[in-house]
């Protein structure tokens, strides 16, 4: 939208690409996870709750999740890799690399950890195979030191958006680090319609508690987003007031042309679009919103909606 590209440039954001000299080091080796996703698998064990996840154990030692098409939920699994391509193409660094794999239905039986066979048997009818007999699902880079926080709840998430106000005094509880990553996490969940980051146990952090992970997107995406979940985001949207300009200025290059480039078919199956016309449609319309909301606040306050915490 023409819209997008004069506000940006009313922030005096670059709309021509270039790399970040203080980019933060990648939490994931992206080049690594390609070699794994070569690798066969050596076991299957179901870790999801809500709905199936496996656990790959490859044959180096190494680990993946899977996620397969499900008949509840037939797209999730692209609902995944839309999630992290959108994120990688605003250079968020705490995402887990996605790319859709094939596991032939026979493999998953034969190799279904012992202790899981029962609870295979009972969800095996969840699985949606294609005609060829495989599984297709995204396989998801394993995080080793997932755990668990107190961000998503109600009194913890009104203390972390208003240590990301304008003019709120330095604040002990939330490290600056952490402070980027919630804020861009607001931004994101919004382009992606991701309305189900706050429902628990979906706002993990390092062992240390520093950084954020962003995983778990199989819900993001719904068309249209039911209202009762938009308002919730939009909440939070419109509380936020510091925000990343790297990411802002990446996000106003994601056109519609860029995001057609960047939702480009995976090779594990060619054919099939990422997102649907309907769902790109929903992309466009919420990175709009984002850009209005930031126009209000650039009128009252300036810069200093880019001026995120700093230590």
């Amino acid at each position: 939208m023409r819209i997008v590209s004069l506000l940006a440039v009313c922030f005096g954001l670059s709309l021509l690409f270039e790399a970040s000299a203080d980019a933060p080091r990648a939490l994931f080796d992206l080049r690594r996870f390609n070699e794994k996703l070569e690798l066969s698998a050596r076991s299957f064990r179901p870790v999801g709750t809500t709905s199936l996840v496996y656990r790959l154990q490859l044959e180096d030692g190494e680990r993946i999740a899977f996620r397969p098409a499900q008949r509840y939920r037939p797209v999730g699994h692209l609902a995944e890799l839309a999630a992290y391509r959108i994120g990688a193409a605003l250079t968020l660094d705490n995402i887990p690399p996605v790319a859709l794999r094939r596991e032939p239905l026979h493999r998953l039986d034969r190799l279904m950890d012992s202790r899981f066979e029962e609870r295979h048997r009972k969800e095996r009818s969840r699985l949606r195979p294609l005609p060829s007999g495989d599984v297709l699902g995204a396989a998801i880079d394993w995080v080793p030191d997932l755990t668990p926080s107190r961000l998503d709840r109600p009194e913890v998430r009104e203390r972390w958006l208003a240590a990301l106000r304008i003019g709120a005094p330095p604040n002990s509880e939330f490290s600056p680090p952490l402070l980027r990553d919630l804020s861009n996490l607001v931004v994101y969940d919004f382009v992606i319609g991701n309305w189900d980051r706050m429902s628990g146990g979906n706002l993990q952090t390092n062992a240390e508690g520093t950084r954020v992970y962003l995983r778990d997107h199989n819900l993001a995406f719904d068309t249209p987003t039911p209202r009762r979940h938009e308002l919730l985001m939009l909440d939070r949207l419109y509380t936020l007031e510091r925000f990343d300009r790297g990411v802002i200025e990446r996000l106003a290059r994601l056109n519609r042309e860029a995001l057609a480039r960047v939702l480009e078919p995976d090779s594990a199956a060619p054919e099939t679009p990422i997102l649907s016309a309907e769902q790109i449609d929903g992309v466009m319309d919420r990175r709009a919103r984002i850009f209005m909301h930031l126009a209000l606040l650039y009128a009252v306050h300036g810069e200093a909606i880019f001026a995120l915490p700093e230590g």
